[in-house]
């Protein structure tokens, strides 16, 4: 996987924070696992008012590599092995859930150019931005929803995945 140099994600991140209503969600977000208590999940303690510490940062930042890397080589097992609890109840197989991954979200399994943006405090919890660029071109901003399990290891607990105008060159 190639990890492409860092665009400033501040104004992407509150555009696409816009966008996300039920407005536009028919054609440019796809929500995976959304559930209704999605709101009162834990916090983890690297949740502070600041932000996650450097270190929680580089951990997630981890787990999410893993992830696109698994999908992208079809290893059921490695991808289903870094979501949450809570989401891997919704699968009865790492199969299924690889299936899913792939149907929703083909830039996962399609990508090309991976760059990881800010890890942000949002009202679902702890959301680490990471733009995709399929073998296309096409850009993508992911929107990776993470949680903390009593263990402390990171896992993936939601995905939200927007399409975003091509740039020409």
């Amino acid at each position: 996987m190639e990890f492409g140099p860092m665009r400033p994600f501040a104004l992407v991140f509150a555009a696409a924070a816009l966008m996300v209503t039920p407005v536009f969600a028919a054609d440019r977000v796809s929500l995976a696992f959304q559930g209704a208590d999605a709101a009162s999940a834990p916090r983890h303690p690297a949740q502070s008012a600041l932000g996650a510490q450097p270190a929680s940062t580089l951990a997630v930042q981890k787990v999410i590599a893993r992830q696109i890397d698994a999908v992208r080589q079809a290893d059921a097992k490695t991808a289903f092995s870094v979501v949450s609890p809570k989401l891997r109840k919704q699968f009865t197989t790492d199969t299924a859930y690889l299936k899913v991954v792939n149907r929703q979200f083909p830039a996962i399994a399609d990508a090309r150019i991976v760059a990881f943006g800010e890890l942000k405090k949002t009202s679902f919890g702890l959301t680490q931005l990471v733009e995709i660029s399929d073998s296309s071109g096409q850009p993508w901003m992911a929107f990776f929803l993470v949680d903390a399990g009593k263990a402390g290891q990171w896992r993936i607990a939601n995905v939200v995945m927007i399409k975003m105008p091509a740039q020409e060159a």
